[in-house]
């Protein structure tokens, strides 16, 4: 069965010097990022009713391993939304009216960033965030833009259509929002040679102190549908400290080439 294999991947992020005997022998030099590497991807049809399933194999490194969040953990910097204030820093409110522009993104515990989100009299005719904002919260009727870094697996799978390679979630909207595939990819086993499957869709199996391999099943009853077209995919990860990966991508490919 044909599988495929990632193009365009940056190696100089770590090198292994010498010969591999123990992991207390095994020689690393790191950027800050973590390292990882696209290794294998593969299709699986569900069948009865299930969701066929493209599955992705990650390899990734990094000294310090602080790889993974947990659903609790909604604090700084990985909460769900960020308010926005004006040039006044007053957070912004849809029934209020009385704003400064420009307006900014409002981090918790830091000062609002440089970056201006709206330049408009009123941020409601813009709708440069629209796909990511979240009106009615707990705080009351707030402008709040969804935080990148809520997830920190981002996955971008694109399909061609129409002579063009588009978001594959696009293709079931006329709408510029749509539904991805970026996630939250738990911590890995603490114990070496582990292999732990951590709720859907990933299994993470734990080799030595600084390696692990990711295994994330994208679930969708629409690939058997879409299946002769062809696809490709890019995903980066992100760590605890908001390092992210270099970006790997795949080649061109369609699914029953790499069916199992």
């Amino acid at each position: 069965m044909k599988k495929i294999r990632s193009v365009g991947i940056v190696i100089g992020l770590f090198a292994l010097v010498g010969c591999f005997k123990e992991d207390s022998e095994v020689i690393y030099t790191y950027e800050v990022s973590p390292y990882a590497e696209l290794k294998d991807i593969w299709f699986t049809e569900g069948g009865d009713n299930q969701p066929d399933s493209l599955f992705v194999s990650i390899f990734l490194a990094d000294e310090e391993m602080d790889i993974g969040l947990l659903p609790s953990e909604t604090y700084h910097p990985y909460e769900w939304n960020n308010k926005v204030v004006d040039s006044k820093s007053q957070i912004l409110k849809w029934d209020e009216s009385n704003y400064y522009p420009p307006f900014f993104l409002l981090i918790p515990y830091r000062d609002r960033i440089d970056t201006v989100l709206y330049s408009q009299s009123d941020p409601r005719e813009d709708d440069i965030e629209s796909c990511h904002n979240s009106n009615l919260t707990e705080d009351g009727n707030l402008f709040k833009v969804e935080n990148t870094f809520r997830h920190n697996i981002f996955v971008d799978l694109m399909v061609e259509f129409d002579g063009e390679f588009i978001p594959f979630g696009k293709l079931f909207t006329t709408s510029d929002c749509y539904l991805g595939y970026d996630a939250r990819l738990p911590p890995p086993p603490s114990q070496i040679g582990t292999q732990t499957y951590i709720g859907s869709p990933f299994k993470i199996s734990r080799f030595n102190k600084f390696e692990i391999e990711i295994q994330y099943s994208l679930l969708s009853q629409a690939f058997s549908i879409f299946k002769d077209r062809r696809y490709r995919l890019s995903i980066s990860i992100a760590d605890r400290a908001l390092n992210r990966t270099d970006l790997m991508e795949s080649e061109e490919f369609r699914l029953p080439d790499i069916k199992k």
